[in-house]
């Protein structure tokens, strides 16, 4: 059967099961966000108090805060992708966002 004429559709389990991996995935973003700068605080405090010098505390932060960046951002296309999978009234049509900035 050619992929154009397949035409499935999502049932309500599937629905209800993306929609929760979503929350958890909005939890766990938040949760990320709000934890975020706490701990960069605290370990550029800690960093400052062994004595690293300010280059190299501040190079940390800006790692840190990068990588905490990156981690938000891929937990919003994910969150996209699957708020658009459940919209869709295809999902095999739903449109690939997957590496996209």
């Amino acid at each position: 059967m050619p992929l154009r004429d397949f035409n499935p559709k999502l049932s309500d389990e599937a629905r209800e099961a993306i929609s929760a991996a979503v929350d958890a995935i909005a939890e766990c973003h938040n949760e990320v966000a709000a934890s975020s700068e706490k701990v960069v605080t605290k370990i550029a405090q800690a960093a400052r108090v062994l004595g690293w010098p300010d280059q190299v505390v501040s190079g940390m932060i800006n790692q840190m805060e990068s990588i905490t960046k990156m981690q938000i951002q891929m937990m919003d296309q994910m969150m996209d992708a699957g708020e658009e999978q459940i919209k869709s009234p295809n999902p095999m049509t739903a449109r690939r966002r997957c590496c996209r900035s």
